[in-house]
């Protein structure tokens, strides 16, 4: 793992010229600049992840705003139709738990296989958490675990969040609120799908665990 700055990025950040990001290392320092609005100029490898972090993997990026010192993730990411490969989170202790932990903001164009991603509540292949977000035109494929809140695209799809045009495939575990597509939905999704295998004990769906 490199540890590279937003502002090593090309790009400023802004809606006009987002920060450009080619490597895995350039996708981690999104976690340091959350409002800033970000895109995918390649594809992306990311199977270096299960070495990051002594093992945990890769760290999601933004986190429970509603912790103190914590701050979620408002800005934009644009994946321009690129794939991220290999993306691995072992986390089985925390919740929000995704390549965006906790999202107010917007995630398109993006493909994710391979992933690999263990939390604790709210994991999602892509979001663990979103509020009045939107993820947009999003595939991903692989394998999620967690206990509760638990989804192949996102965890929790909370208060106005939508999910549009989006598909997860492959396994999806956990004990309460499982979902193929996503765990608890509280939201909106439309024109969206899922298929793989979802296993748990309460409140389990091929598309969502709870809507």
């Amino acid at each position: 793992q490199v540890d590279v700055s937003p502002s090593d990025l090309t790009g400023d950040g802004t809606e006009s010229d987002p920060y450009e990001i080619s490597n895995v290392s350039e996708l981690q320092a999104m976690e340091d600049d959350l409002d800033a609005n970000y895109e995918l100029v390649s594809d992306i490898d990311a199977s270096d992840t299960a070495e990051f972090n002594d093992g945990r993997g890769f760290d999601p990026v933004g986190a429970d705003p509603f912790v103190e010192d914590n701050k979620a993730f408002t800005g934009s990411l644009d994946g321009n139709n690129n794939t991220i490969t290999g993306l691995t989170i072992d986390r089985s202790n925390e919740s929000r738990v995704g390549l965006i932990g906790f999202s107010f903001g917007t995630v398109r164009h993006i493909t994710l296989t391979g992933v690999n991603i263990t939390g604790n509540e709210d994991v999602g292949g892509l979001v663990g958490t979103t509020v009045d977000g939107t993820v947009q035109s999003a595939i991903v494929s692989g394998s999620v675990t967690g206990n509760e809140s638990v989804g192949g695209l996102v965890g929790d799809n909370n208060n106005d969040g939508t999910i549009r045009n989006a598909t997860a495939s492959g396994s999806v575990t956990g004990e309460r609120d499982v979902g193929g597509l996503v765990g608890i939905n509280v939201a909106n999704i439309t024109d969206s799908s899922a298929s793989g295998t979802v296993t748990g004990e309460r409140d389990v769906g091929g598309l969502v665990g709870f809507n």
